[in-house]
């Protein structure tokens, strides 16, 4: 087992195609511990967004804000 491994990790083709695939993990593991965009509104703003918004209930039943 430990003979194929080793066969297979001197082939150029799988060496590139496990380095893609660790780009990729790499880059999903960097977007998911980005931290979370935050928002700030100024006093001004949350009164014109208060009178916009409306309460209701959704298609599946579920409670939200629109």
């Amino acid at each position: 087992m430990k003979e194929k491994i080793q066969a297979y990790l001197r082939k150029p083709a799988v060496l590139v195609l496990l380095a893609v695939q660790l780009l990729v993990v790499a880059f999903a593991l960097a977007a998911a511990l980005r931290p979370a965009a935050a928002y700030t509104f100024t006093a001004d703003q949350w009164e014109s967004i208060a009178q916009e918004s409306k309460i209701d209930y959704d298609e599946d039943g579920r409670i939200g804000v629109t």
